[in-house]
């Protein structure tokens, strides 16, 4: 799955740079399991519409489009669970040419969304939507007169349960002792904290909860982390403890500010430790490789234990086009570091680039090799990726 979406990643990264001439760029969106044949008509419907556009040169584009679109379509048997997603249109750099291209996705999570959509740039933002942030935090906020429990699910808060409670408060009533008050208190008080942590197991377990943080404006929250109120599988994954001036919704909002920073850390706990293991081999000149060449040597030997790749690595086969003299080049590099400087001082179009990322991952996977992505969204990430952006650990030197 992580694969699928780095990949996806790559592609809308790709996409983001198209720019039409003028508004000849479809997205269409279909949602899970729609009708073909619906599909197809609307696309005939689309082209009839088209042959209305006033500019000759965009109305040709935009109609060769949807002949694509519709080509497509009749070898699609049926729409996946998750929908489908088509991109096509003219994506020439140089005015009064055609480059009809055309990209078909299949999401990596259903995407109920039935959209037709002709610009000057292609409509991304509901498929980057399925590769936002998916960690998913349990939040509890609670004192003795109140609990709210909720999840964090990426940057929005869904508060899942509230109940205020039966505790009396500290003041003794009526003509008991202190000594009897205290005790019916303490008694309140524990069977308050079985309950609220009895009721957030249950939420946080059918849950793929990846840490917990607890709050609170008085001391109640610490007792309720220190004993057994949360069933072990939960506890464990508490993050942090955090003081909080209030226990309702509100409290959830001010728990998820004042943790913005265990929040961070969790998220890339994993990658910063295997980074910092990672450098620390190499400063020590122990079992670490990095460089194209030196890792693909060790890959292909059966040498390396983890290869690490960034997610952002672009090195591999780039064809190279002048449009002014029409020489034409092949070379391999990082497609985000190679001089498009042609021998006639004009700028060089690419014309195409093959990523050896697929390739490479999967003579990983025929050797038995750990592959880990790494981001390139912390400064540990981008130091790797300046460093080439793979390496690996080995299991044993080469000569």
């Amino acid at each position: 799955m992580e694969e699928k979406c780095i990949k996806l990643k790559k592609l809308i990264k790709e996409l983001e740079n198209y720019r039409g001439r003028r508004t000849e760029l479809i997205s269409y969106y279909l949602p899970p399991n729609y009708d073909i044949v619906s599909a197809m008509n609307q696309i005939s419907t689309e082209i009839s519409t088209a042959k209305n556009i006033k500019s000759d040169q965009t109305r040709n584009n935009v109609i060769a489009a949807l002949e694509k679109i519709a080509s497509a379509l009749k070898n699609i048997k049926k729409i996946g669970e998750n929908g489908l997603v088509i991109f096509c249109g003219n994506v020439s750099e140089q005015e009064g040419r055609s480059d009809i291209r055309i990209w078909i996705i299949e999401p990596p999570e259903p995407l109920n969304l039935k959209i037709y959509h002709c610009d000057q740039q292609f409509l991304l933002e509901p498929l980057k939507e399925t590769l936002r942030e998916k960690d998913v935090y349990g939040l509890i906020v609670l004192d003795a007169k109140e609990v709210t429990i909720g999840i964090l699910r990426g940057k929005t808060i869904v508060p899942m349960f509230n109940k205020e409670s039966n505790v009396p408060g500290k003041t003794s009533k009526g003509g008991w002792s202190q000594q009897r008050f205290k005790r019916i208190r303490e008694q309140a008080l524990d069977d308050w904290l079985k309950f609220v942590g009895e009721k957030a197991s249950k939420i946080f377990l059918e849950e793929n909860i990846k840490g917990i943080i607890v709050g609170g404006p008085g001391p109640v929250k610490e007792d309720f982390v220190k004993y057994d109120y949360l069933d072990y599988r939960i506890k464990q994954k508490i993050l942090a403890v955090k003081d909080v001036g209030y226990t309702d919704e509100y409290g959830l909002e001010e728990l998820v500010r004042r943790s913005q920073d265990v929040l961070q850390e969790a998220s890339i706990i994993k990658e910063k430790n295997i980074l910092s293991d990672f450098f620390a081999r190499i400063a020590k000149n122990e079992n670490a490789v990095y460089g194209i060449k030196n890792v693909l040597r060790y890959l292909e030997s059966g040498a390396l234990e983890k290869l690490l790749i960034s997610e952002d690595f672009d090195f591999g086969k780039i064809r190279l086009k002048c449009n002014n003299c029409g020489k034409e080049k092949e070379i391999e590099g990082y497609l985000s570091r190679i001089n498009k400087k042609c021998e006639c001082n004009s700028e060089m179009e690419v014309k195409s680039f093959e990523n050896y990322d697929e390739k490479i991952i999967e003579t990983a996977k025929n050797f038995g090799t750990e592959v880990i992505f790494i981001s390139s969204q912390t400064p540990e990430g981008k130091q790797f990726y300046n460093l080439g952006g793979i390496g690996g650990i080995a299991r044993f030197k080469l000569d």
